[in-house]
């Protein structure tokens, strides 16, 4: 079909010369408003598909193209994402709410190293530390389940899952005893997650969170801290210590990263320059198509 090729020749060239804008730091528009749009390309699509003059399809089909082509890169340049709703509002880190507030005495003295597993869907979700308790719950939703449990007499696992019952993106915050050694495994759907793990001993940090917004402080208190990531079009700002060693690898196809201080050895991973010195490290993997990523050194 000749109009397919006014399609494809478009977005091409426009997915490519926004490609280069945007890697460059030269992109200045912002296109979010025209991800509400999407639907025109149905429009659009459906239109070619009638008797209408061969000349009206090719420009439909370059609209649909340069449409498509900004969409794309706005998925691209973290403008704007599933959870658009959600994003630069880091208002809900201290809101309060009655739904489901839960709470837990400190452990036994023998107890070690604990396991968090957090599951829920859409909504809003902050990960923090506190000092009185195992854990505290402070939930909008009605539906939030925990359960304990002790697999040895030096561990403790936490199952945490949420629930969103009505569809509105509800929040939820779970702070853990800040005096156990974590092993944290986060798995959400379009969310929004503040993670607020730097006053937390985090032996390993698992996140499958699909289209997200993600703010991540971590420390670095042990030889090796692993971080494993897996998102789509998704904005991940991840705050380290300045001083922390860190390598980063995976697959970030067509994202936008930027890994201050950190520069990419002949196996295509990144590092620090003080990898191979310091004696504590944060290794990450991610796998971000789509996405912004960012780690920041404070």
């Amino acid at each position: 079909m000749k109009s397919a090729l006014f399609f494809w020749g478009t977005f091409l060239i426009f997915t490519g010369v926004l490609l280069l804008l945007n890697n460059f730091n030269l992109l200045t528009a912002d296109f979010s408003e025209l991800v509400g749009w999407w639907p025109l390309l149905l429009v659009i699509w459906g239109a070619v598909l009638l008797k209408i003059p061969e000349l009206a399809k090719n420009i439909l089909m370059a609209l649909a193209g340069v449409l498509s082509a900004m969409i794309i890169i706005t998925f691209i340049s973290g403008g704007i994402s599933f959870v658009d709703s959600f994003k630069g509002n880091k208002d809900f880190e201290n809101e309060t709410t009655s739904n489901c507030n839960r709470s837990e005495a400190v452990p036994a003295k023998g107890i070690k190293d604990a396991k968090l597993n957090f599951s829920g869907g859409a909504g809003k979700f902050v990960v923090g530390s506190t000092d009185e308790y195992l854990y505290k719950i402070n939930s909008g939703s009605a539906l939030c389940d925990i359960d304990i449990d002790n697999p040895n007499d030096t561990t403790i696992v936490l199952n945490y899952s949420f629930v969103d019952n009505d569809g509105g993106g509800r929040y939820s915050k779970i702070e853990v005893y800040d005096m156990l050694d974590w092993d944290i495994d986060i798995s959400a759907g379009a969310s929004s997650l503040i993670l607020n793990l730097n006053e937390l001993k985090v032996k390993s940090l698992s996140i499958d969170a699909g289209a997200s917004n993600a703010t991540i402080k971590l420390s670095a208190d042990f030889p090796i801290t692993k971080v494993k990531i897996n998102c789509g079009a998704a904005t991940l700002e991840i705050e380290i210590p300045n001083d922390a060693a860190c390598s980063v690898q995976g697959d970030m196809t067509l994202s936008k990263t930027n890994f201050a201080g950190l520069s990419m050895n002949s196996s295509g991973v990144f590092i620090s320059d003080n990898y191979y010195q310091n004696v504590n490290k944060i290794d990450f993997y991610i796998d971000g198509a789509l996405s912004n990523i960012s780690i920041i050194r404070r």
